[in-house]
């Protein structure tokens, strides 16, 4: 019983951090993010909201976000909706220092749609143009502690080249 002891006293105080190191804590990762911005949807201007979570996964590469962007058209306003995640395929530092880029893979899955009040060319009301899929890159620029701007271009349907520029914060 007293050699279990010892041995259990042994084993414990060597896994103890030695008093003269550092015990060196990881920083937390924000985790949510909101983001605002504008882009072209080939030639015509859109405004763009993105809510985002960093997943705990994989070094905390991967991001879910949820989109809804309003766009210019030849008739009423586009609207697209998406379901999205952007993969951080450079090192991601949970605590990236100061003007730090992030490059990122991006793709989404969405529904376009429309509005129509006042074009009498259009059925009036809400209609469908149908599903969406984007794939892009792009890069976030780490301004501040929680303060980025993204950037991104990405191809696919129904614009088949889409720029944008956010500004996000994380928390």
């Amino acid at each position: 019983m007293k050699k279990l002891i010892s041995v259990l006293l042994i084993l414990s105080a060597s896994t103890l951090p030695v008093l003269s190191e550092e015990i060196i804590e990881k920083p937390s990762v924000k985790r949510f993010g909101i983001e605002a911005g504008l882009g072209l949807n080939v030639f015509l201007p859109f405004l763009q909201l993105r809510a985002s979570y960093r997943l705990p996964y994989n070094d905390n590469r991967w991001d879910v976000n949820l989109s809804h962007s309003i766009g210019a058209s030849f008739g009423p306003a586009l609207y697209i909706s998406s379901l999205g995640t952007k993969y951080y395929f450079a090192y991601n530092n949970p605590k990236p220092e100061i003007f730090t880029f992030q490059p990122f893979l991006s793709g989404a899955i969405a529904a376009s749609y429309y509005f129509n009040s006042s074009n009498d060319k259009w059925p009036k009301g809400i209609g469908s143009i149908g599903p969406a899929i984007f794939l892009g890159i792009g890069t976030d620029l780490h301004i501040i502690d929680n303060l980025q701007l993204s950037g991104a271009v990405y191809t696919g349907y129904p614009a088949l080249f889409r720029p944008e520029l956010n500004l996000k914060v994380r928390f």
